[in-house]
Formats: C-alpha cells, sequence, structure tokens
C-alpha cells in the first residue's frame, strides 16, 4: 500500500501526465453524465457508502481536516475497521483475554494512526452529533459513547482525558458526578451502553474512573447478555457491581432467553438460583440451533468446550424444570448427569458403551454393518473401472469414512444430546434435526447409521419429507465434496420415479447457491473430478446443477492443474448428455403413457354415449401420437453436436438444448481456447451465449480474446 501511495504521488505531481487524467475523466463524467464531487467535498459518509479504502488512506496521509458536519456514524464506523485491518490483529495475543472483548483490537499501527486522525480532527470529534438508527436509537450521541460503541478502550482514554472536549462548540458539558468525575451530557447510560459492547476494560473505566453506575436497573443484566464477552460481563455484575437480578421483568427483552442460554452454564444456575425469571421461549432452542450453532456451510468452526457444551447443559437444564415440551416423558436430569459425567471424565470408553441406551447401540451396530455393506458395493464398482479410477475413488472414500478421532468424550456428549434429548423437543423442525444428525454422522464417520437415525424422527413420513431429506443431504456433500452422503442418496432413497425425477430435473428454477460448494483449495482436483464422475453416474442434478458445479471445478483451479485430466472431464460431459437422452427417453416414455391412459378414459366415459366416435377418436390420437413421436426422433438425429440449431436455454445449468454451452469456460480463458482448439464438438460456440455470461462475470480477458481473434474465431466453429 506504502509503494502504491508513493507511485500515486509520483503521476499527479507530474503536470503533463495529470492533465490528460483530468481530462479523460472529465469526457467519461461528461458522456455518462456521472455526478462530480470535488475532493474537498467527500465526507466520511460518502468514504464509507462506496467502500473506498484507497481514498480514505489519502485523506489520512495528507492529513485532511474534516469538518464536523463531514462525520458521521458510518463514516467514522468505516474508518474504525479501517484501523483494525491495518494490523490485522496482529496484538491480540499481547492482551490479556480476560480484559478484552471478542470485539477486534486496533494494533500498534492503527493506533499510530488513529492518534494523528484525532490531532488533527479533535474539535470537529467533539463538536459532531453521530445519528444512527438502529445503534443509537435515533438519538444524536456523543463522540465519548461513541468509542464505547466501538470497543476501544484507547480511544476513549484520548477523548476523555483530552483537555479540548470542552472547548466553544463542544456537545460535551460539565457534569458533576458522586465522585465529582466529569461526564457529558445525555451520557449518564454509559455504564449501560458499556455492558451491551462487552469490553471489560472500558467497563470498569467508566464504572470506577468515570464513577457512572446503571442508570436502568431492571435491564442491565439484559444488556450484560447482549455482548459475545457475555460471560465475563455477567461476573463482573454480580461480582463488582453487586448485582441483584429483579425477580420480575417489565419491558421489552428482545432475545433475552437466547442469549442466557449462551450463558457459561454455573452462571446460568446462579441466576436461576438468585430467582431471575428466564422469560422461556419455545423456540430459541430451534432458533440458535439453525443460527449460532449451525457451521453446516461453515470453515470456521464452533468452540464446542467453550460455547456448544455450555448450550447443550442449558438446554438440558431448562428440560429439568419442565419448560420444554417434548414427545414422551424423558428423565433429563439423568441425561444431565451422564453429560457431567462424561465432561469430568467419570466414564471411560468401556462405561460408555456399557451404559449407552438401546438406540445408541443399535445405532453403532448399524453403523458397522451398513459400512461394510457400502464398502464390499464400492470395491465391486471398482473392479468395473480402470486402475487410475480405482486408486482416486479409493483415495477419496478412505478420506471420507475413516475420520480423525475427535476424542470419545466430545463424540459422546453429543450423541447424549442430540438422540436422547433433541429428538424430543417438539419445537425443533424434521429439517433441523435432519441437518444436526448429518453433521453428526459426517463429523465422526458413523454414515452407516444415517437413514435410520432419521427414520426414527417423531412424525417422519417418506413420501412428504424426501425432497427435504434430499436437499439437504445434497446440499452438504456439495459443500464437503462428500460422497458417502451422494450414495446414501442414491441407494437409500432415489428408488421412486418421484424422487428420481426430482434429482434429475434440469428444468427447475430454483436458485443455484455457488456459495454453498466444496472449496478446491482444500480438495485435490482428482477427488474433485471423481466426486463430479459420482454425481453424474447417479443421475444427481439437484439441489444444484450438476453443470453449475463442473463450472465451479472448472473455473477454480489453475489450467496446468486440468490439463493433465482434460479425459475424465470430457468423460463427464459424455455421461451428462447420456443423461440428457435418457431424461428425454423417460420423459417421452411417460408421455405417451400419460396419453394413452388420457385416451382410455376418455373412451370409458364417452362409450356409453356413442361407440362409434370414440373408435374414431381412438385412432386419430394414436396417429397424432405416432407423428409427434416422429417428429421428436427426427428433431433429435438433426441435432448437430454444435447446438446451433437448438433454442431452449438453461441460463443455470449451462445448457443449450441438450448440449452445454462453451460459456461454462468463462474466467478461465486458458481452458476456453484449449478446448476450442482439441474438442470444439463437444460443446455449443453461439457466441452470444459466451458473450453475456463474460459479462456478466467480468471477464474482460476473454472478452478481448474473442474480439481479438473474432474471425478465427468464426472459422474454427
Amino acid at each position: 500500500m506504502e509503494n502504491q501511495y508513493r507511485l500515486y504521488k509520483l503521476v499527479f505531481r507530474n503536470k503533463y501526465i495529470s492533465n490528460i487524467i483530468f481530462n479523460f475523466v472529465y469526457e467519461i463524467n461528461s458522456k455518462f453524465k456521472l455526478k462530480r464531487i470535488r475532493y474537498d467535498e467527500i465526507t466520511l459518509e460518502w468514504i464509507s457508502k462506496n467502500k473506498n479504502y484507497i481514498l480514505l488512506e489519502d485523506k489520512i496521509k495528507s492529513n485532511y481536516n474534516f469538518k464536523k458536519e463531514d462525520l458521521s456514524y458510518n463514516g467514522l464506523s468505516f474508518f474504525f475497521e479501517y484501523l483494525k485491518k491495518l494490523d490485522n490483529n496482529q496484538d491480540n495475543n499481547n492482551q490479556n483475554t480476560k480484559n478484552k472483548s471478542n470485539l477486534k483490537i486496533i494494533g500498534k499501527n492503527g493506533l499510530i494512526v488513529l492518534k494523528e486522525f484525532f490531532r488533527i480532527n479533535c474539535n470537529s470529534l467533539f463538536q459532531c452529533d453521530l445519528f444512527h438508527s438502529k445503534f443509537t436509537n435515533y438519538r444524536n450521541i456523543s463522540i465519548v459513547k461513541f468509542a464505547v460503541h466501538m470497543g476501544s478502550f484507547d480511544f476513549l482514554l484520548m477523548v476523555n482525558e483530552d483537555p479540548r472536549k470542552f472547548s466553544v462548540g463542544s456537545n460535551c458539558l460539565n457534569h458533576e458526578t458522586e465522585k465529582n468525575y466529569i461526564t457529558y451530557m445525555n451520557d449518564d447510560d454509559l455504564l449501560d451502553e458499556a455492558l451491551k459492547y462487552g469490553n471489560l476494560e472500558i467497563i470498569k473505566y467508566v464504572h470506577k474512573n468515570m464513577g457512572i453506575n446503571l442508570k436502568d436497573y431492571q435491564k442491565a443484566l439484559h444488556y450484560s447478555l447482549m455482548s459475545t464477552n457475555r460471560s465475563l460481563v455477567v461476573e463482573y455484575l454480580l461480582n463488582d457491581l453487586k448485582y441483584d437480578p429483579p425477580k420480575n421483568h417489565t419491558g421489552s427483552f428482545d432475545n433475552y432467553f437466547s442469549n442466557l442460554l449462551l450463558l457459561d452454564f454455573k452462571l446460568f444456575k446462579r441466576l436461576h438460583q438468585m430467582g431471575s425469571p428466564f422469560l422461556y421461549s419455545d423456540k430459541a432452542i430451534s432458533n440458535l440451533l439453525n443460527t449460532k450453532f449451525d457451521d453446516t456451510f461453515s470453515n470456521e468452526k464452533i468452540s464446542f468446550k467453550k460455547e456448544y457444551l455450555q448450550f447443550i447443559k442449558s438446554s438440558i437444564y431448562i428440560a429439568t424444570l419442565g419448560l420444554i415440551t417434548t414427545t414422551a416423558y424423558n428423565n433429563h436430569n439423568l441425561t444431565l448427569s451422564r453429560i457431567e459425567r462424561l465432561e469430568n471424565n467419570y466414564l471411560n470408553l468401556k462405561d460408555i458403551l456399557t451404559t449407552t441406551t438401546t438406540t445408541t447401540t443399535t445405532t453403532t451396530t448399524t453403523t458397522t454393518s451398513t459400512t461394510s455393506t457400502i464398502t464390499a458395493t464400492n470395491n465391486d464398482n471398482n473392479n468395473n473401472s480402470n486402475n487410475n479410477d480405482q486408486s482416486t475413488l479409493s483415495i477419496l472414500k478412505n478420506k471420507l469414512f475413516k475420520k480423525d478421532n475427535k476424542g470419545t468424550q466430545e463424540k459422546e456428549i453429543k450423541r447424549t444430546f442430540i438422540f436422547q434429548f433433541l429428538v424430543s423437543v417438539k419445537s425443533i423442525s424434521r429439517n433441523t434435526m435432519t441437518r444436526v444428525i448429518t453433521d453428526f454422522t459426517r463429523e465422526y464417520g458413523e454414515y452407516g447409521s444415517l437413514v435410520s437415525s432419521l427414520s426414527s424422527l417423531s412424525g417422519f413420513d417418506l413420501e412428504s419429507d424426501l425432497n427435504s431429506i434430499c436437499s439437504i443431504l445434497l446440499s452438504i456433500a456439495n459443500f464437503n465434496c462428500d460422497y458417502n452422503l451422494v450414495e446414501i442418496v442414491s441407494k437409500s432413497y432415489n428408488k421412486t420415479k418421484a424422487i428420481e425425477k426430482l434429482l434429475l430435473s434440469k428444468d427447475s428454477y430454483t436458485r443455484q447457491n455457488t456459495e454453498q460448494l466444496f472449496d478446491t483449495n482444500k480438495i485435490r482436483i482428482e477427488d474433485q473430478l471423481c466426486y463430479m464422475e459420482l454425481l453424474v453416474e447417479n443421475r444427481i442434478n439437484f439441489p444444484i446443477y450438476s453443470t453449475i458445479i463442473l463450472h465451479h471445478i472448472l473455473i477454480h483451479n489453475n489450467f496446468q492443474i486440468l490439463l493433465p485430466n482434460i479425459k475424465r472431464i470430457l468423460k463427464i460431459v459424455n455421461i451428462i448428455y447420456s443423461n440428457f437422452k435418457k431424461a428425454e427417453k423417460d420423459s417421452m416414455e411417460e408421455s405417451n403413457n400419460n396419453n394413452n391412459n388420457n385416451n382410455n378414459n376418455n373412451n370409458n366415459n364417452n362409450n356409453n354415449n356413442n361407440n362409434n366416435n370414440n373408435n374414431n377418436n381412438n385412432n386419430n390420437n394414436n396417429n397424432n401420437n405416432n407423428n409427434n413421436n416422429n417428429n421428436n426422433y427426427n428433431y433429435r438425429n438433426n441435432n448437430h453436436l454444435s447446438g446451433h440449431n437448438s433454442t431452449n436455454r438453461d441460463d443455470n445449468g449451462f445448457t443449450k438444448g441438450n448440449y452445454l454451452s462453451a460459456s461454462i469456460f468463462v474466467q478461465n480463458k486458458d481452458l476456453f481456447i484449449y478446448f476450442l482448439k482439441n474438442h470444439k464438438d463437444f460443446f455449443d460456440w453461439t457466441l452470444e451465449d459466451i458473450k453475456r455470461r463474460a459479462i456478466l462475470a467480468n471477464d474482460l480477458e476473454l472478452l478481448d480474446f474473442i474480439e481479438d481473434n473474432n474471425s478465427e474465431f468464426f472459422t474454427l466453429i
């Protein structure tokens, strides 16, 4: 960044070059009628809306003095985000974890910039009114309260201890407290605000150094539960501030019970014993499972001991008090006791196996036998493929079957929580339970128990739940490149015409969420292509089109990595084509069957009226069906591989008619050129589609190539 700034100065200090640039800018503004804004008219609010870090840095480096009108809550928040990025939180490890919140900390370099910014702009900062509809509740706040919102103890010290805070025009006025400390107008709730944002250093400073006490005693606990640092804040509230929670609550307490469930379990029990009400919400556990504790499609996994375990114990503890509605009577005290014994290592592996419930034992047995069956089946399948495919498929399966042993303790606590508690909670949906159980079986490699576990859920109905089950399992499989889940769907659920049609659907308008696909940087290209083969061989095109997944592989891998695997890519393409043909054949057969059934029904209905007319109608209908079949047959045979005669297009699926569009190579120019020159007959090369996708993907390199080689391009295709 420093080097860029140096080059920037070299360019714009040269009058000749800068004049050329300014003339270009003037022409562009005139041509497109863009609104022009002068450098000194640019506010922090404008910079934040446009996410312009470079312009912000330029203003800071030039010691620009912002007017108070230029400063806003959003603009200053953006500035603080910039400060945190300067050091990438390098100094976080040097701080005492008990004296900081989970907010990002400004490092040494950021602090230097902050001090200089404050030195230049302090008068404007003290005079500005900072407003935000959500964070300030439609009120103006001072720069002092803003420092609390940012969780910056250093900045709070700067503004509170600077003598210029009471200069003319400042919104900071003298106000005497019980300890004769100076604070600010409308900042008498500063301690309440500090509790919300959870920086323990700031809380102690506001309370002890600034002499400010709680303003809203009724909501102090509610505010303390709002921050991610809630356990330390509540502990300080109870121990240092000697807070006695109210026995009755009045007012609005959004997400109170949900935040309470995230508290350290010992504090949770302590609050209950002090008589503090829970403000119980029946949907809280389900909501937390779908938000806070849903890391299914995230690379950042939740801390088990610090977060998930506390939630587990608090949830079951609530059930022991009779607040949670369950499907049947459960001895929740025994469940909680078992988890606490597991946590304290009172049970060894032998104890666990002998004390596990019948359900869990059955699950484990099913896992062993089913895994053996799947392995045997896989071996039979491998014998039918070449040695290279054998090796890759074997590696992929071994990686996914043989999960690292994360410890019996954690696994058995989760097993107990899920299968002895969660499955009985009425407020948790089957979709949520499907995801939770699937995550568990994946994490510990217990794939064999998945089908039986899902089938045992309360109210489970295979016909009505099949769509959502397959969608969840295949979505998780796509995110993790997990072959085992694909096989479970294919072998256990793909038994009906309805689900087979769903899995192969290429006319669906379901939104394609490409963000929930596997990270190509973490998975070998051989494994990616192997997974892709397994999808298309099992004719699975749901919930994300197989062509979308293929495109994901092609654009996120370097050309040199893909080049040795061209044959496998072409093999996948051929399988996709064969799936198209089979789907079309199945569709035609189904259509003919429906026509015949309809005709038969019409015949039966009209028999009583006029037999002669019925016979004539049957003959006409049969002739029409034959003509339609002949037309379809001729259309298929006259359709060339290049696909120019096809008019049907599925933009999401990269298909044009029943062929793949070459736009699937957009964002990988080298691969595009290679297939154009070596395997052009496999794809449709309609320029309109390719250019449109290139523009949407901002692939300027490919657009330049097409433009520069226009005549040669048309010759090739």
